[in-house]
């Protein structure tokens, strides 16, 4: 009966076992939302049934594996993908002697057997072993077709080998020692030599491109095959963004990614104060309230927006004057409007007539009545958040909301939109910069 079994074992061994060859797998990028090409900064390729990896480093990667055919019956005990690993012997076909490499991926005992295709045992080997390649001998008389059956105590791997001529040292299983055991982890960065894979294997590709998400795809190949990770970007326009302790939804208005809330970053200070340049963002909350900022936002005074860039303040202007956008207390990948974006956004929404309207939070939860006009089509949602003004006082609660915009019009002036609970318009002017108003963030 146990005779039976084990040639059960190694007709379906022989099933599953056959000689080396080379497949090639190719890695490609696209944006997954132009479906434009990307290049790629590296692809990390992981054996999940071996447990080993490599990296490749190319804008398109391509990775050519010698491959052998699962090493026959893997019957683990467990779930575990198996303690060991067993090379295909070289040569193979073989004269009288050939040689076998075991990769042991912790000490442990391994029993070593060579059967003939009758099912009759040939040779064997048993010892305790310590972690890393061992060498080991496989001598035999005749041509034959022969089978070598690795074992432990959770796993069963067998190799097909083939004898094509006789030997002097009859059969026997020999022991060549410990080699290269630099090889401690079988992981490579730049070459594969550490890379162990079986034709079938389940392979694990995750792909990485500055800008964009990693992307992750399994296969088990067994051909030579080209895969095409599409990337997301890291940020799409409606994702969240956590800042400071807080966090935004985002909203796409035209071409225009904006924060759907009014920034509430910063210290809190009291209103009759002016924020200061001190490395801190302070902000006001209306009636010095810090649940008022928690749904209204902050107000800031126009040079703690902009942070004090190139000498800007509430009394003088920046020298020189910026280029670009300007980042102020907004976070990275989002700058300040200017002056030229919320006009973007009125026109875009009809017109300064009409423009408010569609931004106001429609009822009257957050506004006065009759919040003229509120439909809030665009998402935008501002709220009546009021102001800090000029003598320490907070007026305007459920009025208005006057949004700043990194725009001077005078050395002690910034531009701005208001919105009016009596109107649907959306208008731009000049403030004072000493004035605290709300600050909404737009994607760079």
């Amino acid at each position: 009966m146990k005779k039976f079994y084990l040639l059960s074992v190694l007709l379906f061994g022989f099933i599953y076992v056959y000689s080396q060859t080379q497949i090639t797998l190719t890695f490609h990028a696209k944006d997954s939302l132009t479906q434009n090409p990307l290049a790629l900064d590296s692809v990390n390729i992981k054996n999940l049934i071996e447990n080993c990896d490599t990296t490749l480093y190319d804008s398109v990667s391509v990775l050519n594996l010698e491959a052998t055919w699962p090493v026959g019956i893997d019957e683990p005990t467990s779930r575990s993908s198996g303690s060991f690993v067993v090379m295909q012997n070289v040569p193979n076909p073989f004269q009288g002697s050939t040689l076998v490499r075991i990769w042991l991926k912790n000490a442990g005992e391994l029993n070593l057997t060579v059967y003939d295709n009758q099912g009759k045992n040939l040779s064997q080997y048993h010892n305790r072993f310590e972690k890393g390649w061992h060498s080991f001998g496989i001598t035999t008389n005749g041509t034959r077709l022969l089978f070598l059956m690795v074992s432990d105590n959770t796993t069963t791997k067998t190799i097909k080998l083939l004898s094509t001529g006789s030997g002097n040292d009859g059969d026997r299983i020999s022991y060549e020692g410990l080699s290269d055991n630099s090889l401690k982890t079988l992981k490579s960065v730049q070459d594969s030599a550490g890379f162990i894979f079986y034709l079938g294997n389940q392979l694990q590709y995750t792909a990485y491109v500055d800008g964009y998400r990693e992307r992750t795809l399994s296969d088990n190949p067994v051909l030579s095959k080209s895969y095409t990770f599409a990337m997301r970007p890291s940020f799409v326009c409606g994702d969240n963004v956590s800042y400071s302790g807080q966090n935004y939804h985002t909203l796409l208005i035209g071409d225009q990614c904006w924060f759907k809330e009014n920034l509430n970053v910063g210290t809190m200070i009291n209103g009759s104060q002016n924020q200061t340049n001190d490395s801190v963002i302070e902000k006001y909350c209306y009636n010095n309230q810090t649940s008022n900022c928690d749904v209204y936002g902050g107000l800031y005074q126009w040079g703690e927006m902009v942070q004090y860039l190139n000498g800007a303040s509430n009394s003088t202007s920046w020298n020189p004057v910026p280029t670009g956008n300007v980042q102020g207390i907004c976070p990275t990948g989002w700058h300040l409007p200017s002056i030229s974006d919320w006009t973007t956004l009125i026109n875009y929404l009809g017109g300064t007539n009409v423009a408010g309207g569609k931004m106001k939070e429609a009822g009257t939860t957050h506004w006065d009545p009759p919040n003229t006009g509120a439909t809030n089509s665009s998402g935008f949602t501002a709220l009546g958040a009021g102001m800090r003004g000029n003598a320490s006082s907070f007026t305007l609660f459920h009025v208005q909301n006057i949004l700043s915009a990194a725009t001077e019009y005078a050395p002690n002036g910034g531009n701005a939109v208001w919105l009016d609970y009596s109107s649907a318009a959306g208008e731009t002017g000049g403030f004072s910069k000493y004035w605290g108003f709300s600050v909404r963030c737009v994607k760079d």
